[in-house]
């Protein structure tokens, strides 16, 4: 067990390191492409080339996304936590995913009851939102519908993220946590829900999925409300 807990240990630098090297140029890639291409069309250049400029910039973008989950999951952020206000966490999550969102023309429906704060790292939180919303919306047909609602249970905290989707098979669900299992080719490598996982069990909550083909997906996640230590 300790060798297995190196060789990750080892693989999560490696990984990072790479990810570092990747994220400077990948940044300008990103930055000029999306310049360059609200520049051209402004002017009223050819829309093909504009077009084929967005298609870098998506790429970039997968890459980029590609990269951020390879780090989560191979080097978990630290402990560090402090009091997380959540609907201000899907406030945030909603504007990172809005190009997932906007590729899917979706409809975002929020319902944020107010709630006690979380103990949590909140980047890690922003996270898990981001990765179930982005899911969300790729599971969408176009002008499909993601639901986002937040509301206090006991001593707890539930965040609910479902979409009108296709929904998943019963075989599908059964490994839609496992990790680097997707059905989704070329939209990322099958890492957003084992992330969601683990941050959401390292902060001593719980997740659950209910889906159905052709019903859509809801995933469930139960944290717990802050202490009194932070009030």
């Amino acid at each position: 067990a300790a060798e297995h807990a190196e060789r990750l240990a080892g693989i999560g630098r490696l990984v990072a390191g790479v990810v570092h090297e990747l994220n400077n140029p990948l940044t300008a890639v990103n930055m000029y492409s999306e310049t360059l291409a609200e520049k051209l069309a402004q002017a009223g250049h050819d829309p093909a080339d504009v077009e084929k400029l967005r298609a870098i910039l998506e790429a970039g973008r997968r890459i980029q996304r590609l990269a951020r989950d390879l780090v989560s999951y191979a080097r978990p952020q630290a402990a560090r936590t402090e009091p997380v206000e959540l609907a201000a966490a899907v406030e945030e999550a909603v504007r990172l995913a809005k190009p997932a969102l906007k590729d899917r023309s979706a409809n975002v429906e929020r319902r944020l009851d107010p709630c006690p704060a979380v103990d949590g790292n909140r980047a890690s939180l922003v996270q898990v939102i981001l990765n179930l919303v982005t899911n969300a919306a790729q599971a969408l047909a176009r002008g499909g519908r993601v639901a986002i609602t937040l509301a206090p249970e006991g001593g707890q905290v539930r965040l609910v993220v479902e979409d009108d989707g296709a929904g998943m098979t019963p075989d599908v669900a059964a490994r839609a946590f496992e990790p680097f299992f997707t059905t989704r080719g070329g939209e990322g490598i099958g890492l957003g829900l084992p992330i969601v996982r683990g941050i959401v069990e390292r902060h001593g909550g719980i997740v659950s999925l209910e889906t159905a083909p052709g019903a859509g997906t809801k995933v469930t996640v139960r944290l717990p409300a802050a202490t009194t230590a932070f009030t």
